[in-house]
């Protein structure tokens, strides 16, 4: 497990070094798509170190965490309206951004929605309330593992 906290520490120390120089070139830019490009990845390297971090922890912990079935009515509600919304905007953009200049950004944001929207219905199934089926809890956070990490891109039909 040295070796994982190890590579995932390098990690973190690479993505720091390219935030910083990333953040600088940006910040010297004059040109929005590059800025806008460049801004993404930034956001990634932010997102890659923090996540860096919490699988330390994790492993830190030494001990695999079920949830418990506790999330509460409010919670859920909250999960499937932002679920609701999440599809609207992926049709939303799919509709009126093909249609642009940037449609390669556009893309990337509907890309990045499509795959939140399906990793946020993962999730309610994962910490619904009642039983808790550990096979079932494995599989869906071996699911949100993957998506979160190597998405696949699903059809856009699909949402």
């Amino acid at each position: 497990m040295q070796e994982v906290i190890h590579a995932l520490r390098e990690l973190e120390r690479n993505e720091t070094i390219k935030t910083s120089k990333l953040i600088t070139i940006k910040e010297n830019t004059r040109n929005p798509y590059i800025g806008a490009m460049l801004q993404i990845i930034i956001q990634d390297s932010i997102k890659h170190r923090e996540l860096s971090d919490l699988i330390i922890n994790i492993i830190h912990q030494n001990e695999i965490i079920v949830p418990e079935p506790l999330i509460d009515t409010e919670t859920v509600k909250i999960f499937r309206k932002s679920l609701e919304e999440e599809g609207k905007i992926i049709e939303l953009l799919h509709e009126t951004g093909m249609k642009s200049e940037t449609k390669a950004l556009i893309e990337y944001i509907i890309d990045e929605k499509q795959r939140n929207h399906k990793m946020l219905s993962e999730l309610i199934d994962l910490l619904r309330g009642g039983e808790v089926n550990i096979e079932k809890y494995f599989k869906i956070a071996d699911n949100l593992m993957k998506r979160a990490h190597q998405p696949s891109k699903p059809p856009r039909t699909q949402y």
